[in-house]
C-alpha cells in the first residue's frame, strides 16, 4: 500500500514538473512571438500578462502539495483566458495563423490536463457508501 502512495506522489510531482514547464514555455513562445508588435498595442500586452499571471499561478499551485479542484478550476479559467487572447491576436493577424495554432493547440493540451487532473481530484474526494 505505501509503495502505490510513494508512485502516485512521484508521478504527480512528475507532472506538476511537466506543467509548469509547459507553461514557462509557453509564456516564453507568447513574449518571442509578440515581440514584433508595438508596445502600445493592448493585446500585446494582455496576452503577455495573462500567459505570465499563468505560469506563476501554476508554480504557486502546483507546488502546493494538497490538490484542490478549486485551484485547478483557477489553472482552467486561466487558460480560457490566454487562448482567448490567441483567438483575438489571430482574428486580427497579429501573427501568423501557423503560430496562433500551435499556441491553441498547446494550450488546448495544457487546458486538457489540467481538467483530467480536476476530474481526477474529483473522484478522489467522493466517498462510496
Amino acid at each position: 500500500m505505501a509503495d502505490i502512495d510513494i508512485r502516485q506522489t512521484s508521478e504527480t510531482k512528475d507532472l506538476h514538473k511537466f506543467l509548469l514547464l509547459k507553461t514557462e514555455k509557453l509564456s516564453v513562445a507568447i513574449h518571442i512571438l509578440t515581440g514584433h508588435l508595438s508596445s502600445a498595442e493592448p493585446l500585446r500586452n494582455d496576452i503577455r500578462r495573462s500567459s505570465l499571471k499563468l505560469a506563476s499561478d501554476a508554480q504557486i499551485l502546483l507546488e502546493d502539495d494538497e490538490d484542490n479542484l478549486s485551484d485547478t478550476q483557477h489553472l482552467l479559467r486561466a487558460v480560457d483566458a490566454v487562448l482567448s487572447l490567441v483567438y483575438m491576436i489571430k482574428g486580427a493577424r497579429l501573427v501568423s495563423p501557423a503560430n496562433a495554432h500551435i499556441l491553441e493547440r498547446e494550450y488546448l493540451e495544457l487546458k486538457n490536463y489540467f481538467s483530467k487532473n480536476s476530474l481526477q481530484n474529483e473522484s478522489a474526494h467522493k466517498t462510496v457508501p
